[in-house]
C-alpha cells in the first residue's frame, strides 16, 4: 500500500489506513510492516495504547522521532508511546516496523524453548524427548 511522501508499506501483521495483514489472534496485538520510504520522505504510525515500539533498518540511515539517528543493519528499540515518525533524509530507508503490547510474564528460556515456568520448561523438554511436543 502507498501512503502520503510515496512511502509503501506492507502490512505482514496489524492494520493501517483500513488494510490488515494476514497474520490475526496473537496476543500481544502486534504490528509488523516492512516501510519503504524515499529520500526525503517520512512515515508516522499512531500506536495503540501501550504499545512498545522496536525497528530494524535494513537500508539507508533513518531517524526517529527526536532525530535519533539509526544506521543501515542496526535496530532500535522504544518504550512505550503514543506514535513513531521514521524520516529517510538524505537516502531512502527500508525499516521494519515492530509494535505490540508487552505481556509482563514470567519466562524460563533454554535453547530453543521458551516457557513461562521451569515447571512447564522441564515438561517441554520431556516431551520433546518422548516424541510428543508438537501437538495436532
Amino acid at each position: 500500500m502507498e501512503i502520503p511522501d510515496n512511502v509503501i508499506v506492507k502490512v505482514i501483521c496489524g492494520e493501517i489506513n483500513d488494510i490488515r495483514g494476514p497474520v490475526e489472534g496473537i496476543a500481544a496485538q502486534p504490528t509488523l510492516f516492512d516501510v519503504n520510504i524515499p529520500a526525503g520522505g517520512s512515515f508516522e504510525y499512531s500506536l495503540n495504547q501501550n504499545q512498545n515500539v522496536a525497528a530494524y533498518i535494513f537500508k539507508g540511515t533513518a531517524y526517529f522521532d527526536d532525530n535519533v539517528e539509526v544506521e543501515e543493519l542496526t535496530s532500535v528499540v522504544f518504550g512505550e508511546g503514543d506514535s513513531v515518525r521514521i524520516e529517510a533524509r538524505n537516502n531512502s530507508v527500508r525499516a521494519l516496523l515492530i509494535s505490540g503490547v508487552p505481556l509482563n510474564e514470567e519466562i524460563a528460556w533454554n535453547g530453543p524453548i521458551v516457557m513461562n515456568t521451569e515447571g512447564e520448561l522441564k515438561t517441554a523438554f520431556n516431551e520433546f524427548r518422548n516424541g510428543t511436543f508438537i501437538k495436532t
